[in-house]
Formats: C-alpha cells, structure tokens, sequence
C-alpha cells in the first residue's frame, strides 16, 4: 500500500532502502525456485571449481596487516624478536631465532606457519595472548598454507604505484570507456545491467548530483519533453546546463570542505566566531571555474608564495586567501595556555587533512612513532611537517570586487607618483643614498643597548609572553584585555642612564601583521611605569603580597616617530556613556593617568607598521651591584567582552636604554630606521620603499608630491571581511623543525629538514630551488603520485555513487580494502590527470555513463550477489547529504534565498543548545529575513553546537578533516525533518505554494505537491492517501482543538494574504500534508 507516505523513521529515514523494492511475494516464489533447482542438479555440475591462485594483495596481505604488522612491520621501534613480516627478503631471513620465517614452497617447514598452528597455551602462540588480537581462523591459515606453497611471492600495494591506463576492453567504445570497464566485472559476477531509469528520476539525480536542489516542474517537463525526441541529446544537455549553473560550484564546495574541516568558530572551550568564509568562498569560486584540481591544491598550501609574482590584484588576493585551507584549524583561545603546544596541534591537524584530503593515506599514524602498516617513518612525518612549518599564522583583510578595484587604483597612483619624481629628480638614487648615509650616521652617534627581558609575565598568568632572540617580547595566544605586562632586566649600561625607547614592532603571527592585537592590529598602551628592584629584593610570594626594595623612577618628556591626535575611545568598546578614555600622543604613556593612552594608529593602509616612543628619565639613573630594572605596561583601554576580542594589547615590542643627553625618537619612522639596520645589498623591496617614503615625506621640495599622496592613502578601502591564511616567514626568523619524541610538543629531538615522504615519488630537480611549502605542494599533485589523482575521482565517485571506490575515502593504505573496479579507478585517475586535472570533465564522464543512468529499483539477484551495488548492476539510490536535504525543502517550499557567497548565517536553532555553552553565545543574531533561507552551505557552523537539522543527517562539526560522512540512520533525523524549525516553516510555506499553484481541485493540488517534492507523477492511490491524511487536521481544527493559524503560520496573530475561497483551515491540514510529503523516502532520497 501506500507505505512511503507514512510518518515512518523507520522507512524515510533508511539510507538505502533498497529492499523496499523488491515485493514479498515475489522473494518467496524465487527462493522457492532456487531451493528445488539446487536440488534438481545433477551431483557433476555440484563440483566446486578449482581453487584460484591465491594473491598477496588481495589474500595474504590483510591477514598479515590485521595481525602481525603491528609488531613485525617496518616500526623497528616496535619490532619484536627481529622479524619483519612486511619486507620479502627479511622474512625469508627470519629473525633473531635464526630460523626463517617463510620457506617458499615448504609450508611446514615455515615458522610462520607453526607459530600461527601452535597450540593456544603455547608461548610460541602468534598473535600472543599479550597482543589481545584473536588466533587465526582455519581459512586464513589455509590462505597462507597455499600462499606459501605457491611461492609466496610478495606485492607493492596497489595504491603505492602510479595508476597506468589498464588494458582496454575487447571493443570497447572510446565513448563508453568506463561502461566497458564495468561491465566486464559485472558480467563476471553473473550480473545484467538494469535499464535506463525514467526521465523524471534521471533529471532529478542529475539536479541533486551536480547542483544540489530539485528541479521545478517547469524545468521537469522541459526536459522530458526534449528526452522524448533526443534522449542523448537532452540529457548531455542538461548536464552542460547543470556544470555551467553557479549553483554547481556550491554543491561540489561542500564535499571540499568537509575534507578542508571548514567551520565558522575556533573550536575548543570559547569556541569563538572566526571570520573564514572568504576562503570559503573562494572554494566556490574556484570550483565554478573549474580551476584544475593539480592548481587547486598547490595553491592552497602555497598560494602566498606564488602571489608576489602576480600582477593581477584579485588573483594575488585569492593565491593569498587561498592557503585558508590551512587554517581551518581550531585556534584555542582558553585562559593561561602555551601557544607553542597549540600550535603544534594545529600543524598535526594540518597534516592530518593533507593525509586524507590529497594524499590517501593516514600521516597521524606516524606523528608519534613510524606507522605500523604503511611505509611512513617518523622522520618521514616530520620533513613533510618541516615543510609546512616555516609560517606565520597569519589574518588577512579581504576586499570586494569593487574595492579591490580601488585599492588597485590607490596604488597605481601612489606607483606613478613615485615614478613621476624620479623621473623629474634623476640623481634621486644618489640623493637617496646620500640622505640614507645621514641618517645612518645620525642613528650610530645615539647609542642604544637593547634590553635582555627575563620572565615577562602578565598579571594573573592568563598569557605566556615570550622572548624572542632579538631581544624583543611577543604575546600570542590567550587574548588577553586589561591587565599588566612586566619583566626583569639587568642592563649591562649601569651609570648616565638618560632615555627609555619602546619599540612596538610588526611580526606575521599578529593580526594584519600588528604591532598589537586589536581587531585592526593597533593596540594602546595605558601607562608605562619603570621601577628599581634593589639588590635585596625578594619576589614576593603572592601578587598579592606588599613588596619591599623597590624604587618608581619619575619619567620626564616623550617623543615619537608619529604623533596620533587625541580622540575618544571607539564607541563600540566604551564601558558606558560616561566613558571619557582616549587614545593619542606618546605624552599619554607617562602622564599617570589610565584614562589615556599612547595608540599611534597612522590611518586605513598604514597604520600596521612599527613604531617608537623615547621617554627620558627625570634624571639620569644609575644602578647600583645586583639592582635590577622592572617595566610595567598597563592596559586599560579594552572593551566589556570578556573574551578579549576588543584588546588593545601590544603583541611584540622591545626595550632599548641610552645614555644620550638630549635623546629623542628618530627623526624617519620606524620602519625606515629599522630599514637602515639592514646592509643596503640585503634589504627588501619592503625595506627600500620604506626608506624611499621616508626621504620623500621628509623633503620640502617634494611637498606637492606629498600632499597629492596623502589624499591617495585617505582613499583607502576598509577591508569587507578577514581571513585566517599562512604567510611565509621573513629569512631573518626562520622556524627550525625537530622531531618531536611520542608527538610530545616539548620533546624536541634532532633537526629535520624539509621534504617529502621518501617511500613516494622524488621530488623534481627544479623544486630543489623552491621555497619547502611550495615543492611540497606541487609534489602533492605531480603527475607521478601513486594516490593524488585516485583520492580525487574516489571523492568524486563518492559523491555520486554513494560509496568511494575505495570505500576508506581517506586511507589508500595496506589495510585498506581493495578498489571494488580497480581498472575504472586507474582509467578515470589518468583521464582525470590527462584532461588538465578537469573536475567538471571527471564529472560529466561519470554521469554520461549508462552505469550512471540506470535505474535504481533493485532485483532479487542483485540483492542477493551485490546487496551494497559495489559491481554497479543498478543506479545509485541513497539518502541526500544533509545539506541537500534542507536545501530540497526550502527550495521545493519556495523559500530559498539564491545568493552566492557572503557571511555565514546564524539559522534559528533551540535555545536550549545556547545553554551549554561555555561561554554567552551573544553573537548569534538569528536571520528573520530572506537570509534565514540561504543555501545550507552558509549556515553558521559552530563546533561546540552543531546544527541540528543538520547534524542529525550526519554533517560534521569541523573539528578534524572528513574525507567520507557515515549515513546513519536514526529516529533523530526523522524527528528533526519533522520538527526543526527550518522544516516546520518549510512545510507552512509549501502548503501556500500548494494552494496557490497547485489548481482548483484538492486532487490537482495533491499531485502538484508530490511532483514537487518526488519529481514524479503521483499515483491515484497515492492521491487519495494524501486527501484522507488532511481529514484528521481538519477535524481537530473544526473542533477547536488546535489553532488553524498556529498550525499553518506559526503564529495566532499572523495571516499572509490567502488565495481566494482559501482559509486558514485548509493551509493548517495542507501544512500536516506538507510535512509528510516533505519526509517521503523518494523525497529525501537521490533515487
């Protein structure tokens, strides 16, 4: 009967189904006929057939992975008794016993063979009762009887050697390549292709495959109707159609970004927002492109070091955005906690999603010691970690079309202006030299000795700051607000002390690059107090505690490369109305008072970029034996947010002292006196700009210049929206790597240099020249790869057929088990390389397949010789992805909100999830305009509080990469595409678009609502079913039992203009149809 419209879990919630298809009668009748025919055979035909060969991949191997790899495998660390069992030659030798462990063609004279017979009390019992692993079973020990009676001849594993194109089929059609292919295995298997499925079901699967929403009716019947004249050429055309809709780039993302582990918080115990979708979009757009995969990939691991040679300012910014990829990570941002440590943590995640998003195979295995199974050392882990390491973790502003088109124009003008004075000024090199000699002379005959910090601290301990080699402190991590940074030094220079200068210094792992931590990378210092601890100074015990021995210098005049205006602090971090705090001069650092603050912000474009205050002692300081100077800088200029996103934190700064007389700041800026520190032969074109503005600006002949500049910079774009990227570190910091002991961040071993792992390809000659990162990347995807194109299709393959060809999506390794159609795999991986790496291609291969477009409906042989499809004998049928199943009732509801890319947005959820949080979730400002509606692709992931319309069907919280999603199947999911939000107001607004669009019948509107939920026509039976599941609403409606409005609305008070003749009554029992048809098996199902 009318089965698939019952509200049923248990039915509309199974994944594959498949066994509704087949009738009971029709099950019995051919058990019948099989069980008399088996019996009816004559005792020859009974015979079984002679035992194949057996094979080291496909028989031998997984027995010995399973079992003995873990302790007789490449891990010497691990190894026990000596024995290798992975490697030929070594088992032939056997281990430290002497005796070999395999002796080709004399099983019984084999070690390996009478440890595995022994008896089960016997300590020569393998696997030992220690190792918790099972004795062997009779027929794996008979596989390895017969393996090392025929030889025992041993195998590379399949994935670890380049795909090659396999040996076509006997007239095999170069069109029908991969049918060909199929075939044969199907065949050999006693199976028969099913037929093509019906038109409406094919144009169905195709929408749902290649974009991700069902078609309209309109859409349905224009594509029948061109199906009826030309089958082929209608269908090639729709798919032509479908690859070319920028909705296609939004459904292929998400396979992407579930293996790039995407999310819109930080994860951890804030679980704080980030602002990442700027990469997400960029996946969009690159998919849409169809940028080839071998590019896709390099350039989000090294897209920054490809960018400096482009021209072009939108492809510079995407290379930039690109390597987002990398810091999905989850960032901790918990009070008091080691950065270095997470770091770390974030680098093995990174690895991680490399492993299973590109390579196949699973690297985490080897980050404590060499993986057990597949041919990866512990070295081998970290010289791909080596070649990632050497970063910043860097934030990045992201601009519009429009303002990117600005920005361009700001510095094509600022580019001709320069040039322009050069032109007019010819000597300008020698002038320039000239002046950088002055300076250069002036900056000598002021001698500074840097400061060495000791144990800087911040009050309370909720940050780590740390010491860096030049001397400098740099406090990443926690984001601290309003508080105290000190530390310790014992100056070499003791007498004539006269001046202080603060350098508050740039670094790449800041916010834009710094020097502080706000949200724009500025920061504003409160007070700065200097102090002597004598030589009988004893830290006090507590904070809390009163110190003794301790002496507060008085601190004259300041002077600083930049002097900010005073203004008010911004209005959206003030403690109230009354908040009279300010930002401004360097004279506010000394003045006493913690309403003020030294904050030298030089303006949009400029003002990440070092400077310096020079504060002189009242009178000169001299220090005793044993006393020592203490520096305080206190912040108070934060906002109310507890979580310390509104700090005004100096990230990294230094600390020089003088015995100068009349000390002051240098004359230039910062960045030029730190330019002329660096030998002119070695300074960056960043450095010589630097050095060039600084003699422009500071020449009065060039005041026309100047001032036509300085209009220039106030043209300067704000930033749309930030993304966290990578960045190359600068030559003069490199990061060093170490192998790390057990994976432990604090037990460093020796260096380890940069590379790849040594069991794969080579890289190529010319790489050697290439910054690591990006050799790196392009070793991923080289054409010699034995796994970069085969991980690619089987994601590919996935999506499509419901099951990779390699079913462990992210492990290529020994223990994985074999390709179900290893020859399709190895055709569509080097088509796919052939054919410049072209997903749209690989995709329109695959679903022009006559594989592709059978139907789905199952036969008892297929049930019962492939019940998991994996020999291809019927179509795909299995439950959409989650996203797809929102995004299939907002669309067939009419709700849904086409609009590509933007911010992530906040979907009503329960409030009940916003209360285990651990911290208030009030950035969550729930959409109630037609952005409630976006595709699921932009709902606001939160790790710590995943959606549960979607989580419920199995989408992940982003926490680490996902290269397959499990298809549970649950009465959760039936309960939340009954009852989330989302679906309620789908089913409400379907019933009106029912109503209005469905016909003047109750039977007309029935049969438009299945059509637009199913794709097909409905059956009368199937009509009459719904008309008689509205009798009940209206019913209780009639009595007063619920309220129309509330059922069809939502609310009492609200009423949408109703078509004519139509009530609230009918909406109300249309909306119960409307949830029902909405949770149909067909409708939640790729079919």
């Amino acid at each position: 009967m009318f089965g698939s419209l019952r509200v049923d879990a248990a039915i509309f919630r199974n994944g594959f189904c498949e066994s509704l298809f087949v009738e009971r009668s029709t099950l019995m009748s051919r058990f019948a006929f099989f069980s008399f025919a088996a019996l009816a055979l004559p005792l020859a035909a009974q015979v079984q057939p002679p035992v194949p060969q057996v094979e080291f991949n496909r028989d031998v191997r997984p027995i010995l992975s399973d079992n003995c790899f873990t302790c007789h495998g490449q891990d010497a660390a691990a190894r026990k008794g000596g024995l290798r069992l992975d490697d030929r030659a070594s088992a032939l030798t056997g281990g430290k016993s002497g005796l070999p462990a395999i002796v080709p063609g004399k099983p019984d004279e084999s070690e390996l063979l009478l440890r595995i017979k022994a008896a089960h009390d016997s300590e020569d019992l393998m696997p030992t009762a220690e190792s918790k692993k099972a004795p062997l079973t009779s027929p794996q020990v008979a596989t390895l009887r017969q393996w090392i009676a025929e030889g025992a001849a041993y195998q590379a594993h399949w994935a670890f050697i380049p795909p090659s194109r396999p040996a076509l089929p006997a007239g095999a059609n170069d069109k029908k390549l991969m049918d060909a292919f199929v075939s044969i295995r199907r065949s050999a298997a006693g199976l028969k292709a099913a037929p093509e499925a019906a038109p409406e079901t094919l144009a169905r699967r195709l929408w749902l495959d290649l974009v991700g929403l069902p078609p309209s009716p309109r859409e349905l019947d224009e594509f029948i109707a061109a199906y009826a004249k030309d089958r082929d050429k209608a269908y090639a055309a729709l798919v032509e159609t479908l690859l070319a809709s920028p909705r296609y780039g939004e459904k292929w993302a998400r396979h992407w970004l579930d293996a790039a582990r995407y999310a819109d918080s930080d994860g951890y115990e804030k679980d704080l927002p980030r602002e990442q979708w700027a990469w997400r979009d960029w996946v969009i757009k690159s998919i849409n492109a169809d940028q080839p995969y071998d590019q896709f990939i390099i350039d989000q691991i090294a897209g920054d070091l490809l960018a400096p040679a482009e021209r072009d300012f939108q492809r510079a910014q995407d290379l930039r955005v690109a390597t987002g990829y990398l810091r999905n990570s989850m960032v901790n941002q918990e009070g008091a906690i080691i950065n270095e440590q997470y770091r770390i943590e974030g680098m093995f995640d990174r690895m991680d999603a490399i492993g299973k998003g590109v390579l196949g195979v699973t690297l985490q295995c080897a980050q404590c010691h060499t993986h057990k199974f597949d041919p990866i050392t512990h070295v081998d882990y970290f010289q791909v970690f080596a070649a990632l390491n050497n970063t910043y973790e860097a934030t990045m502003r992201v601009y519009g079309p429009e303002k990117l088109a600005t920005l361009e124009r700001v510095h094509r003008d600022l580019t001709a202006k320069d040039a322009k004075l050069k032109a007019a000024q010819p000597d300008w090199a020698q002038l320039l030299s000239a002046w950088a000699e002055t300076q250069s002379a002036a900056l000598v005959a002021t001698p500074w000795e840097t400061l060495t910090p000791v144990e800087p601290v911040w009050g309370g301990g909720l940050a780590h700051p740390t010491v860096l080699p030049d001397g400098s402190v740099l406090t990443l991590g926690t984001r601290v607000s309003d508080g105290e940074l000190s530390f310790t030094t014992t100056p070499k220079m003791t007498a004539g002390i006269t001046a202080l200068r603060l350098e508050a210094l740039t670094d790449g792992d800041l916010i834009f690059g710094g020097p502080g931590r706000s949200p724009d990378g500025l920061f504003a210092v409160s007070e700065l107090e200097v102090e002597v601890l004598g030589a009988d100074y004893v830290k006090p015990a507590s904070e809390k505690a009163t110190e003794s021995h301790v002496k507060k210098l008085e601190l004259a005049q300041t002077s600083a490369d930049f002097e900010a205006p005073s203004r008010l602090i911004d209005k959206d971090v003030r403690k109230g109305d009354d908040d009279k705090r300010v930002f401004g001069p360097s004279a506010y650092l000394v003045d006493g008072k913690l309403e003020t603050a030294w904050s030298p912000d030089r303006g949009v474009g400029r003002r990440n970029a070092p400077s310096e205050v020079v504060v002189r002692f009242k009178a000169p300081l001299t220090l005793a034996p044993g006393e020592q100077l203490r520096l305080r800088l206190r912040f108070k200029h934060s906002g109310n947010d507890g979580q310390g996103r509104d700090t005004q934190l100096l990230g990294r700064f230094r600390v020089a002292l003088t015995p100068a007389p009349d000390a002051t700041a240098a004359a230039i800026p910062a960045a030029a006196r730190l330019a002329l520190a660096v030998p002119a032969t070695a300074r960056t074109a960043g450095q010589q700009a630097a050095l060039f503005a600084a003699w422009r600006s500071g020449n009065a002949s060039f005041a026309a210049t100047n001032a036509a500049i300085a209009q220039l910079w106030a043209q300067y774009p704000v930033e749309d929206t930030t993304v966290l990227v990578l960045g190359e570190r600068s030559p003069g910091s490199t990061r060093a790597t170490f192998l790390l002991d057990r994976g432990e961040w604090n037990n460093p071993k020796g260096l380890v240099p940069a590379g790849t792992l040594d069991f794969m390809h080579a890289r190529r000659p010319e790489q050697a020249e290439e910054p690591a990162r990006l050799a790196l990347a392009r070793w991923l995807v080289d054409h010699r790869s034995p796994t970069a194109s085969r991980v690619a299709v089987n994601r590919v393959w996935q999506a499509l057929f419901g099951a990779g060809l390699v079913e462990a999506s992210e492990d290529f390794g020994v223990r994985a088990p074999a390709p179900a159609l290893p020859e399709v795999l190895d055709w569509l991986a080097v088509e796919f390389m052939d054919r410049g790496w072209s997903q749209k291609q690989l995709i329109r291969t695959l679903v022009s397949s006559a594989t592709y477009r059978q139907s789905s409906v199952i036969t008892l042989e297929s049930q019962e010789r492939d019940p998991k499809n994996r020999l291809l004998a019927r179509g795909p049928r299995f439950r959409a992805e989650a996203e797809v199943i929102r995004d299939i009732a907002l669309s067939t509801s009419g709700l849904l909100t086409e609009k590509i890319g933007g911010p992530s947005v906040f979907p009503p959820v329960p409030e009940s999830l916003f209360a285990s949080s651990f911290i208030p979730v009030n950035f969550w400002k729930t959409a109630t305009d037609a952005e409630r509606y976006r595709r699921s692709l932009y709902v606001f992931r939160r790790r710590s509080m995943p959606d549960p319309a979607l989580a419920s069907f199995d989408a992940p919280n982003g926490d680490s990469a996902c290269a397959s999603r499990p298809r549970s199947n649950t009465p959760l999911a039936a309960l939340a595409a009954l009852n989330e939000i989302v679906f309620v107001e789908a089913a409400q607004a379907l019933a009106l678009r029912i109503l209005r669009e469905g016909g003047p019948t109750e039977e007309a509107r029935a049969a438009y609502g299945f059509r637009l939920c199913t794709a097909r026509a409905a059956r009368p039976d199937e009509i009459a079913e719904v008309l008689a599941l509205m009798q009940t609403p209206r019913q209780r409606v009639a009595e007063g039992w619920i309220s129309a409005r509330e059922l069809a609305f939502g609310d009492a008070a609200k009423l949408p203009v109703l078509p004519a003749g139509i009530t609230p009554a009918d909406v109300a029992a249309w909306t119960v149809a409307a949830r029902v048809l909405l949770n149909l098996d067909e409708t939640l199902t790729k079919s």
